[in-house]
């Protein structure tokens, strides 16, 4: 089955969907620690992702596509 990322502007968030539009998990900068302008940065992107990641391991995750949402 195919999933989605969906990141918003600044990659502040990440849902991964699956192709129906179901919520498989989320995380966001605010969530994993940061705050003010740190939330927009590319570490925190990395750091959100690598929590994401973390949720979905048991999923057995093989294929996204990615959107951004600005």
């Amino acid at each position: 089955s195919m999933n989605q990322f969906v990141l918003d502007e600044g990659a502040r968030s990440i849902v991964l969907k699956d192709q129906n539009g179901n919520v498989i998990a989320w995380s966001s900068a605010g969530k994993v620690g940061f705050s003010g302008p740190k939330k927009s940065t590319p570490y925190a992107a990395t750091i959100i992702v690598r929590d994401l990641m973390e949720k979905v391991k048991p999923v057995g995750l093989k294929q996204v596509d990615v959107f951004v949402i600005d």
